[in-house]
């Protein structure tokens, strides 16, 4: 299912849609990244798909209308809306306009969306999928160039024309939180794993038990319970099975993937059995990057004052907004939804993913000025280097999906919300990341002996004649 969401006169972006008043946002500038959106420079021309003079058409994909779960990611299409009602107030993409068409892949219709956006769209923009693996080899056949808030799946994550502003990374993970946590709660864990039942997730878990055999978190030796601890992936509606299972398995952590509304089920099953306390073995747990969202701390109360939840994250905190130069760019974007999407779902990790990608894709389609061509955006994103999205996001080089960002933070949940962790060990790097990021080589830790590493490279190379991306 696709729909419209931002076209020209009479769309969605009409005069009675928030952020075309008199209040609306005067500067198309973004924390340090200036003129981001802006009228023609000179005569466009009409060109491939999606392409005309005056507009460019893009897809934004969620599975918002999945009936396994209602409204998963829908702070992707809100980002999308956001950024499209603001840019195309200033003129838009070099004076052509936004038409934004949400893209409904509804879990399993990825390959539906990615077929009508083959035939309807320039580029795929701030958008993803759970289950992104069933499109990739047709978009890439279609020459559709991707710039996704999220890649999910081994095969996305290796796709060739696939950019994302932030990645987490195939061969190379950051690995500085697993580095705190074993020196904070020491070496050689054993270790305990609970994940949903299906490819991105079990991916994702291979990785970061790899990465932290790979830190000293633990060792090859160390009993690791990495059997039978999944949950399917409708969704966890019980979390007292799963944590049953972890805590019979005497693990002093847990490493945790999944959606942010799965976690806090477990948390709360965790502590209604004793997790977090003396007499308990179990003593924190750790989580990837999306469950930096707001739902975690309402669902997972009760566990999350028992249990330390640890997050690594790639984007500025949004509870330290409001702190001048430093805090721009996390300024702007929450100044951007209270203008024009008031009630759409600002915190949330993927809404900044999402719209660090729009930024990206603004960056580069603007450089290309009159004549926009796919062969063209692809050169400018090879050329882009380090990107930070104006200081949103952790800076990385979005043309190579085989490293995630050097630089991360450390949060904890708590019952009252998100804290970054202060340790020395964590300290931000001076002149990078808005001084809050942690940077450096030795936070990237090589996973590419983990066992699913080689079937992922023969599935890549099956499905587009090549080894991953590079």
């Amino acid at each position: 299912m696709l729909t419209v969401a931002s076209a020209g006169c009479g769309s969605s972006n009409s005069s009675t849609e928030p952020g075309d008043g008199p209040d609306a946002a005067k500067s198309s500038d973004f924390g340090s990244m200036k003129n981001v959106c802006h009228s023609a420079t000179g005569a466009n021309q009409s060109g491939e798909h999606g392409v005309g003079a005056d507009s460019i058409k893009v897809t934004t994909i969620s599975d918002a209308g999945s009936d396994l779960q209602k409204g998963l990611n829908q702070e992707l299409w809100d980002a999308a809306t956001v950024f499209t009602r603001w840019c195309n107030e200033h003129g838009g993409i070099n004076g052509r306009r936004i038409i934004m068409i949400k893209g409904d892949a509804q879990v399993t219709r990825y390959p539906d969306v990615i077929d009508q956006a083959c035939k309807s769209s320039f580029a795929l923009v701030g958008g993803g999928g759970a289950l992104d693996n069933t499109g990739q080899k047709a978009r890439v056949d279609c020459g559709l160039v991707a710039l996704p808030g999220f890649v999910a799946s081994p095969e996305a994550r290796g796709a060739p024309l696939s950019y994302p502003a932030m990645a987490t990374g195939i061969t190379g993970v950051t690995g500085g939180g697993l580095k705190y946590l074993k020196k904070k709660y020491g070496a050689d864990e054993a270790l305990a794993t609970i994940y949903g039942d299906f490819a991105t997730t079990t991916f994702t878990m291979d990785q970061r038990l790899s990465a932290a055999k790979g830190v000293g978190l633990a060792s090859a030796a160390s009993p690791v319970n990495h059997e039978n601890n999944t949950y399917p992936i409708t969704g966890l509606t019980d979390g007292r099975p799963v944590a049953d299972s972890v805590l019979q398995s005497g693990a002093r952590g847990v490493l945790f993937s999944g959606q942010p509304t799965d976690i806090g089920k477990f948390l709360t099953a965790l502590a209604a059995k004793g997790a977090g306390t003396a007499s308990s073995s179990l003593k924190w747990a750790f989580t990837d990057e999306n469950m930096y969202d707001q739902i975690v701390i309402q669902n997972g109360r009760t566990g999350l004052a028992k249990l330390p939840l640890y997050v690594q994250s790639f984007i500025y905190p949004f509870e330290e907004a409001g702190r001048g130069d430093r805090s721009k760019a996390m300024d702007d974007f929450l100044s951007l939804f209270d203008e024009y999407l008031p009630n759409g779902k600002s915190h949330a990790m993927f809404a900044v993913a999402g719209f660090a990608s729009w930024l990206l894709f603004a960056k580069t389609a603007s450089a290309c000025g009159t004549k926009l061509t796919r062969a063209c955006l692809v050169d400018q994103l090879k050329k882009v280097g380090t990107f930070d999205a104006g200081g949103l996001i952790a800076p990385r080089d979005p043309s190579d999906p085989n490293q995630a960002s050097q630089c991360f933070i450390l949060l904890r949940a708590t019952p009252k919300g998100f804290v970054r962790v202060q340790d020395p060990s964590l300290a931000p790097t001076p002149g990078i990341g808005r001084g809050v990021f942690n940077c450096g080589k030795d936070n990237i830790i090589t996973v590419s002996d983990s066992p699913l590493m080689k079937k992922w490279q023969d599935q890549v190379t099956a499905m587009f004649g090549t080894d991953a991306q590079s």
